[in-house]
């Protein structure tokens, strides 16, 4: 990003008592835009995501997993007991010096350790909280579910929220979507939601509670399969790869690999044909307007890829875009990240780690004339900024001694910025 302004949330301070990958991707934004974000983690092991799903290479170097790496870059790591009296004085005492806390424990769990919204409202009222769950909290009275109470998990929130049901192919298995579609966009409407609340208390001068879920997430996707079961009282089915109100715009077979061709409309129709050379379509009244052509899906997908599988997907693809005609292979996520547009969109990025080197990251997905911290430093060993923070937070060094010695906070391994 350009230097022509300083990052937007410099000055902004976020306690992130988030885990996994809903909080921490959406904290890891925040980090990047210039806030001062300390991860604050239980003893023990931190993070969960710490040692989850860690590969062979990993475990032979002592470090934390990839997954756990890619969502904590630019942050402070502070290991605190939340569960004893002492340790939740401290986070009070940060709290203080704070602009945003950030949690995702299962509803009722931050109530019963003390640092839930109203208790953190009482210390500094301007406080943004932010809570994230798995199903989301309503309003007091206004549900009467158990939803409320369980915890959350993308899977979880794909199958309950109707996502798993619209994605896959016709008549096939449930298939969730790729990624963890409801954990990333559940994050970003957080830091929607907590950007609004500082715009907010910079007009009114108070606080906020902003609630978002992953259940949330996975309905907010559901914008054009709700508009049309509430259009038509009918359900939704799953499409494969193509487009519930457009045809052809799928991926189709091709000699050597798959290509995508969005003709979206009928002049488009007809330049596909032509470029594919299968004119006498155009006259087939299965396929004569858009709606013909999703009423038999199937059977146009059959004659395109008769004439695709003649051919490679480089030669098609140069083809349909020489003749204006939108289309593009279907690339692995290596061949994607390797592109040299991705590179010039500074989507790839490296940052130093001291036990596993130089570590490759993902850039921030929108440019402006703000400052970013991007790449800025790996995600920090777990307790590395502990004492560093709790002094910035007023405590002295012999208090700080003492809290080490009961176990209250931990420290741990500094990683330094190269």
């Amino acid at each position: 990003m350009s230097s022509s302004q300083p990052a937007p949330l410099v000055g902004i301070r976020v306690l992130d008592l988030t885990q996994v990958l809903a909080g921490p991707w959406g904290t890891q934004l925040l980090a990047d835009l210039g806030a001062d974000v300390i991860k604050i983690e239980p003893p023990g092991g931190g993070d969960q995501a710490r040692r989850s799903f860690i590969s062979g290479a990993d475990t032979q170097l002592g470090a934390d997993n990839a997954a756990f790496r890619a969502v904590n870059r630019n942050k402070r790591s502070v290991v605190i007991d939340l569960r004893s009296e002492a340790g939740r004085a401290v986070l009070h005492r940060m709290a203080l010096g704070a602009d945003v806390v950030i949690e995702n424990f299962r509803p009722g769990v931050a109530e019963r350790l003390g640092i839930d919204a109203a208790t953190l409202h009482c210390i500094d009222p301007r406080l943004i909280v932010v809570s994230l769950s798995g199903f989301g909290t309503p309003d007091h009275g206004a549900d009467d579910s158990d939803l409320a109470s369980r915890p959350g998990f993308d899977l979880i929130a794909q199958a309950m929220s109707g996502l798993m049901s619209v994605t896959g192919t016709t008549g096939g298995d449930p298939v969730k979507v790729g990624v963890p579609i409801t954990d990333l966009t559940s994050g970003m409407f957080g830091v929607i939601g907590l950007l609004a609340a500082l715009r907010n208390r910079d007009l009114t001068g108070r606080g906020d509670h902003v609630r978002t879920s992953l259940y949330q997430a996975g309905l907010a996707m559901l914008v054009w399969e709700s508009a049309a079961y509430w259009s038509t009282g009918e359900e939704p089915v799953p499409t494969g790869s193509g487009h519930r109100l457009l045809s052809p715009y799928e991926a189709l077979r091709t000699r050597d690999n798959w290509l995508v061709v969005a003709a979206n409309n009928d002049k488009l129709w007809r330049i596909l044909l032509q470029v594919l050379d299968l004119a006498p379509l155009a006259g087939d009244p299965r396929f004569a307007t858009n709606a013909d052509r999703l009423a038999h899906r199937s059977e146009l997908a059959h004659a395109l890829e008769a004439r695709l599988i003649t051919a490679d997907t480089a030669h098609w693809t140069a083809a349909l875009i020489s003749a204006g005609v939108p289309a593009a292979p279907v690339r692995t996520v290596g061949e994607a990240l390797a592109d040299p547009h991705t590179l010039a969109l500074q989507m790839v990025g490296a940052v130093d780690h001291p036990l596993i080197g130089t570590q490759r990251v993902l850039g921030v997905p929108f440019r402006s004339s703000a400052e970013s911290r991007w790449p800025g430093t790996a995600a920090p060993a777990i307790g590395a900024h502990t004492r560093e923070v709790l002094l910035d937070s007023g405590l002295a060094d012999v208090e700080i001694d003492g809290l080490v010695a009961d176990g209250v906070v931990e420290e741990g391994l500094v990683i330094t910025e190269t």
